[in-house]
């Protein structure tokens, strides 16, 4: 292995370390976001309780005197349920529909951009669900007891992004190497994935279509040596696991192959498959 200069970008990084509760929090999970969650999991946790006591809910959007008495009436625990406006001054929206419940909340930005199919959900739940789970909002929302939206599902979406453009990368440069002496090499090494993009376009990958970043904005990175490839990213936080320039050859340094569900933890594709990839997802 040929030891050659790393960027300064990629040295800063290797030398940085980060705890998974300050990365979690640049990830969405702000304080702010989880107090909101609590309190919506409180909310929820009465609504059915209620819903066991009187059977079925009159279809309507309850205002707060509406609901603290409903709590009053048929929950020893009410009192429990302090918060009825979020974490940034805002009331949480609450639908009721014969046995089934939606508890909302717009976040930071205090818009519930979901507010009209949730509305329309208490006249008619028929396909709202798979409208929740589909949408790009923000919005924060349990339906029936369950979040359908919350931070950590757009953390999984970012982390399918990332996966498929590390894919392209890979299966790019894999094809060049199937054309053998007539693929130009890049030297042994480190590198950012831009660096790529004048011997993969437009001959492996399409003009204008080669990602160099992952979900997060952060550089992806590729190690060469050889006929051998490793695309990294790393994470929400862009800080490394593994200080992969301090090592002879950081795809012998990646151990067994493992999955995970934290947005902090590096993905890695290595020779053919992913050797570190989020839950959910395909290894290769």
């Amino acid at each position: 292995m040929k030891y050659l200069a790393v960027p300064l970008l990629l040295l800063c990084a290797f030398l940085c370390h980060s705890s998974d509760s300050t990365s979690l929090e640049e990830c969405g999970m702000t304080p702010e976001i989880r107090a909101a969650m609590t309190d919506m999991k409180i909310m929820s946790a009465l609504l059915s309780t209620v819903r066991e006591n009187v059977g079925l809910f009159e279809s309507r959007v309850p205002d707060r005197p509406y609901l603290a008495g409903l709590f009053e009436e048929h929950t020893p625990g009410h009192r429990q349920c302090q918060h009825f406006d979020d974490p940034w001054a805002s009331p949480y929206f609450v639908a009721l529909c014969s046995d089934d419940y939606v508890v909302a909340s717009g976040g930071p930005d205090g818009t519930l951009q979901l507010v009209d199919d949730l509305k329309r959900f208490v006249c008619d739940s028929t396909g709202v669900y798979p409208a929740l789970k589909s949408s790009e909002s923000d919005d924060l929302v349990i339906f029936s007891g369950t979040f359908v939206r919350h931070p950590l599902a757009n953390v999984a979406q970012l982390q399918k992004q990332t996966t498929s453009h590390m894919r392209v990368i890979a299966t790019g440069y894999e094809a060049g190497l199937a054309d053998g002496d007539m693929f130009p090499r890049l030297p042994d090494g480190w590198y950012q994935a831009e660096r790529l993009k004048q011997i993969l376009e437009p001959g492996y990958i399409v003009a204008g279509k080669m990602p160099v970043k992952d979900a997060w904005g952060n550089p992806i990175l590729v190690w060469i040596e050889g006929n051998e490839l490793m695309v990294v990213s790393l994470g929400c936080d862009g800080i490394p696991e593994i200080p992969f320039s301090k090592v002879a050859n950081p795809i012998d340094d990646l151990g067994t192959t493992s999955l995970f569900v934290l947005p902090t933890r590096d993905i890695v594709w290595a020779n053919g498959q992913f050797r570190r990839y989020p839950l959910g997802q395909a290894p290769n």
